[in-house]
């Protein structure tokens, strides 16, 4: 169990080869082939975040970050920033993907590690690097894009030297109850439906390869 982290910008990317392209690009397939390619920082032995390692990052890059040997998603995630930042000094962009179902992912702005710090907008990245500042972020919640890019730097920082800014992430599965109403009825059909009876479905014609399957109760 670690931390994986890649350095992703455009011009190594190049570099890296057909499989690793692949897998930047979302073919999570192929990641034993890839794995040699990526940095590890080995967990502690404890999972009390006082343990936690503090990492170091060459500044002015994009990284591509995840956890375990497979990228583990995570429910809630704290990224602190060290209070040394300086405004002047150039960002670390992060790329985190994650391969669960999440409705959405909240980003809040806090210090000393608070949860409950104001609400970072989605899809606030600027095109200019000059105008990036501490907890901008893009979530791409496609299936074939799953990823979460976060920008860390000095600015927009309190100007207390004894607080740190963190970013605290939080997946949601869904937004609201994950359950579905099931309508409840008295008795089964008399029939027997067939799956690759177009008539059989409500739609008239037979489910596609990955599209959503609703089967009626009574059915």
């Amino acid at each position: 169990m670690g931390f994986y982290v890649l350095r992703y910008d455009d011009d190594v990317r190049a570099e890296y080869g057909d499989n690793v392209t692949a897998y930047l690009g979302g073919n999570r397939t192929n990641y034993t082939e890839v794995k040699s390619y990526h940095s590890l920082l080995p967990f502690k032995e404890k999972q009390d975040p006082g343990n936690g390692w503090a990492v170091p990052f060459v500044t002015g890059y994009k990284y591509k970050i995840h956890f375990g040997a497979v990228g583990l998603d995570y429910e809630e995630l704290i990224i602190s920033a060290s209070e040394h930042w300086l405004e002047s000094d150039k960002s670390v962009y992060l790329v985190h993907n994650w391969t669960d179902v999440r409705e959405a992912i909240d980003v809040k702005i806090g210090v000393n590690g608070q949860k409950n710090g104001w609400l970072s907008e989605n899809d606030t990245i600027d095109a200019d690097p000059n105008n990036w500042v501490f907890g901008q972020n893009v979530v791409y919640n496609e299936t074939d894009a799953r990823e979460t890019h976060l920008i860390v730097n000095g600015k927009n920082q309190s100007g207390n030297p004894y607080e740190e800014q963190n970013m605290y992430l939080v997946g949601h599965r869904c937004l609201g109850d994950c359950s579905e109403d099931i309508l409840e009825v008295n008795a089964l059909e008399d029939r027997i439906r067939y799956w690759n009876v177009s008539t059989d479905w409500p739609s008239g014609k037979v489910p596609e390869e990955g599209e959503d399957v609703h089967v009626e109760s009574g059915w």
